[in-house]
């Protein structure tokens, strides 16, 4: 059972299909959750100031008004701005994910979903938005407490030359509330925790799942070749090379996306990592896969910062692997890595001569599955930018990219930690 049954979590399902919001009712009823429907945004917005629902799932492509007007005027209601918002789109590419987390979405799901993503999905933000509305209503207690405490105070100095006393019965009741909301917030992390744990559960399991018809699409495929390779004209063997083709490149984005979750969920130990040497040993890596290829390499010596290393070498991995990937079909090859000052604070930077990519596009770059190339001209499944940005913001720092067309590209990162 997903709910308490004293305290039951409600869902508003916004779609104006009938068998969309059918087979989402009954995955979320099934798992004991409180279903509410709204067909169109503008009864979105008024049952949703009725209910006041947990989360609202809402469908991003409705006639009328679509889902993202729909969801920036619940968040402009005082009544539903913290209502977590997860947009549903049957297109990857009829959504804009910039716009959609702009106007305050929490995630997005595309159609069709799978039950058990749905259900993760749920689970995961219903957790987190009951932990933020009791952490706002904790926090408005403990200010109403504290205005409280301080009238008396104030009264009590009018009143009585035992101000001290007063103020010891205040502080300890101020620390006693203190000890008391820092006690339920590692009670809500300890939950957030466990929900974190389903959800990596979860995605290995779906990667299994995927796997295997992957391996038998492969293997079948590989037999059929072989065994029927006389009789199978040009057009049938290059139809099968293309399903080998894409059965790989499948496997690919599975890889990829496993390791963007673990790399969103992995313990992170700090110490004092030598940049400048492991990126000599990625580009030595790299030189290795090419060794007939002649790169002019500039590693800026002592790069040094407070940052996971595991976790770092991956950013190295992908952001040097990019500027190797994509100078090649340059005539002189240059990569460098070095550090700059900007604004007081140290910047690492990538930058390579390559074929570089339009400005106009750079807020793309970092979105999973986003591509400026096509896979015919460069290899990649577009999720290593995805895992840089993940990684250095769990850094508490900054990513972002320079480019012009043909004339290469630098990536810039930050880590506070090396002030």
């Amino acid at each position: 059972m997903e709910t308490e049954t004293n305290n039951p979590i409600t869902i508003l399902v916004v779609d104006d299909t009938p068998g969309s919001i059918g087979i989402v009712q009954a995955t979320l009823e099934k798992a004991g959750y409180r279903v509410a429907v709204a067909t169109s945004g503008g009864k979105a917005i008024q049952r949703a100031a009725l209910v006041l629902p947990d989360i609202i799932l809402l469908d991003v492509l409705m006639p009328g008004m679509d889902g993202f007007e729909t969801c920036r005027r619940l968040k402009a209601q005082e009544s539903t701005r913290d209502i977590p918002v997860i947009f549903l789109s049957a297109i990857t590419e009829t959504f804009d994910k910039v716009k959609g987390f702009g106007l305050g979405a929490v995630d997005y799901l595309i159609k069709p979903i799978a039950p058990e993503e749905l259900l993760a999905r749920v689970r995961t933000h219903a957790t987190v938005g009951r932990l933020e509305a009791e952490l706002r209503a904790a926090n408005r207690t403990l200010g109403e407490r504290v205005e409280a405490r301080t009238a008396e105070l104030r009264a009590a100095n009018r009143q009585l030359t035992d101000e001290i006393e007063v103020r010891k019965r205040a502080e300890e009741e101020i620390r006693r509330l203190n000890a008391e909301l820092e006690q339920r917030v590692r009670q809500r992390t300890a939950q957030l925790e466990s929900a974190n744990r389903e959800l990596e559960s979860f995605s290995y399991s779906v990667s299994h799942d995927l796997r295997a018809p992957l391996r038998s699409i492969d293997g079948f495929s590989q037999i059929l070749e072989e065994d029927c390779r006389g009789k199978l004209d040009d057009e049938g063997k290059a139809n099968l090379a293309r399903i080998r083709m894409a059965t790989q490149r499948m496997g690919e984005l599975i890889d990829d996306m496993l390791q963007l979750s673990r790399n969103a969920l992995k313990e992170m130990h700090f110490t004092s990592v030598d940049l400048s040497a492991l990126a000599r040993v990625v580009l030595g890596e790299l030189q290795k896969t090419q060794p007939d290829r002649r790169v002019e390499l500039v590693i800026a010596p002592d790069l040094v910062a407070a940052a996971d290393a595991g976790l770092m070498q991956v950013v190295l991995e992908n952001l040097l692997g990019n500027a190797w990937k994509f100078t090649g079909k340059q005539a002189d090859p240059k990569i460098e890595f070095g550090k700059m000052i900007r604004d007081g604070v140290t910047v690492f930077f990538v930058r390579d001569n390559g074929s570089g990519f339009e400005m106009a596009y750079a807020h793309k770059l970092f979105g999973a599955f986003q591509r400026l190339h096509s896979s015919a001209e460069f290899s990649g499944t577009g999720v290593g930018l995805a895992s840089v940005k993940r990684i250095i913001q769990r850094h508490g720092g900054e990513v972002w990219a320079e480019g012009e067309v043909n004339r290469g590209a630098t990536f810039y990162f930050s880590l506070p930690a090396a002030r």
